[in-house]
């Protein structure tokens, strides 16, 4: 058995330190998403842990405040007494049958008396 050679290709770069400087950049800034990555994990740990810490010291203090108005002495509350409510009076006009004209003079009348009674 005779191992074959792979076939060796070169190929002549143009520019091989841009190439390298475009690597590294590249390589770099996988590094910097890798770390932004694990920053991201640990936040998201510490808030649970924070979560079931509150979870804890909720369920604390709502035992504390139902054993707090469960020791509360009862007692019956007062009702003050009600006292009458008084209704609004309303003022109605009575209407009087005047022909049209008449009642649209009134109107105007009206109306200017208002109009003298602004003054600018």
């Amino acid at each position: 058995m005779i191992k074959e050679k792979p076939e060796v290709m070169h190929v002549m770069v143009a520019s091989p330190y841009y190439l390298r400087k475009e690597l590294l950049k590249t390589a770099i800034e996988d590094t910097k998403l890798l770390k932004y990555f694990e920053d991201i994990r640990e936040i998201r740990a510490k808030k649970e842990a924070y979560l079931e810490y509150f979870k804890k010291i909720f369920g604390d203090v709502t035992k504390l405040s139902i054993d707090l108005h469960n020791s509360l002495p009862k007692f019956e509350e007062e009702k003050p007494a009600e006292k009458p409510i008084a209704k609004p009076q309303i003022s109605v006009k009575k209407v009087v049958n005047v022909p049209e004209k008449n009642r649209i003079e009134l109107e105007l009348e009206e109306i200017e008396k208002k109009l003298e009674n602004i003054k600018i």
